[in-house]
């Protein structure tokens, strides 16, 4: 089912080479990872040790197996979450004759015992431990994978406390963040809130503002202590707008689609993916770039707008096109 110089490839030793035990192993590993990802689970790669001490040819003994397919997954373990909220987390998929072969691929497996440990601690579960089983039909053909969980504890919030922020008071900053006392503590909290306090300042020209969550656990109950500590950066003015590779459409119109970006104004952060999106889904660029140039302490900054611009034959007339004498 695999091809000899597909195998060879997986193999580091090479005629003429040092006989090293090593890499002989390496390869066979590598034989037999080549054959699972592919859905041959069974798949066996054993060297004939005789041959090699006799000869010197190293022979490696391949048995292939089925190719096995995965016809149902299961959870085991799951009392918070529901199965199909779990199911979405799985990207290996099962057999589905003609459409879907369901190969069974260990590799993704283990990717997807991963995603779903991420998602429950995205729900607070932090302590959430997530396995796989196996079991293989009589014929070795057919697969049903078990996906094992230990839920634990959910996490809440018992105190916030906010260091480095001067422009706004502790109580603007909680109100905005999810991660508020006697709340969950997920990892989805903690970025839905870093975003929010992001936003704030952005709104008020603060382009470069980070924000740094951490957490401490209490020793004997599920409760975290969080402290979100804030670089606020400084106030950004807008200064001059350039707009580049417009070659058939006037400036004017490109900035048209453009927000938050007023010369003289402070920046409105939230804006620029905002812009780019409405110039990219605009009817006279396919895509585009929106750059703030400077230093991110400087009080005046200047903005770089990069457009594609679709083909003519594609663009609707409009005024804003240019004619081809200019």
């Amino acid at each position: 089912h695999i091809s000899d110089q597909e195998l060879l490839s997986k193999v580091l030793l090479r005629s003429g080479d040092a006989r090293d035990p090593f890499l002989i192993e390496k390869g066979k590993q590598q034989i037999i990872e080549t054959y699972r990802a592919k859905g041959y689970f069974a798949a066996e790669a054993v060297v004939d040790e005789k041959l090699l001490d006799e000869t010197g040819i190293l022979v490696y003994q391949v048995r292939e197996g089925p190719k096995v397919r995965v016809l149902e997954f299961r959870f085991k373990g799951n009392e918070a979450i529901p199965k199909n909220q779990l199911r979405a987390q799985v990207q290996s998929k099962t057999y589905i004759p003609i459409f879907q072969d369901g190969a069974l691929n260990p590799e993704q497996l283990t990717i997807d015992v991963a995603r779903i440990r991420a998602y429950y601690q995205t729900k607070g579960y932090l302590d959430a431990l997530v396995g796989r089983k196996i079991e293989l039909s009589p014929n070795q053909k057919d697969a049903v994978i078990t996906f094992l969980i230990e839920e634990g504890p959910r996490y809440s919030v018992s105190l916030v406390d906010v260091q480095g922020n001067t422009v706004f008071q502790d109580q603007q900053i909680l109100a905005v963040v999810e991660v508020k006392p006697g709340a969950v503590y997920g990892d989805e909290n903690v970025r839905a809130s870093a975003d929010a306090i992001q936003d704030m300042y952005g709104k008020l020209g603060y382009m470069e503002t980070s924000v740094n969550i951490q957490r401490l656990f209490h020793e004997d109950q599920p409760l975290v202590d969080v402290q979100i500590n804030i670089e606020e950066g400084v106030a950004s003015t807008v200064g001059r707008v350039t707009v580049r590779g417009n070659d058939l459409t006037k400036d004017k119109v490109v900035l048209r689609e453009v927000r938050g970006m007023t010369p003289g104004r402070r920046f409105d952060r939230t804006k620029v993916t905002e812009t780019e999106d409405r110039l990219k889904n605009g009817p006279f660029s396919s895509d585009a770039t929106v750059t703030v140039l400077g230093k991110p302490e400087d009080p005046l900054r200047a903005v770089l707008i990069q457009a594609k611009e679709k083909n003519p034959s594609s663009r609707p007339l409009a005024p804003g096109l240019r004619s081809s004498s200019g």
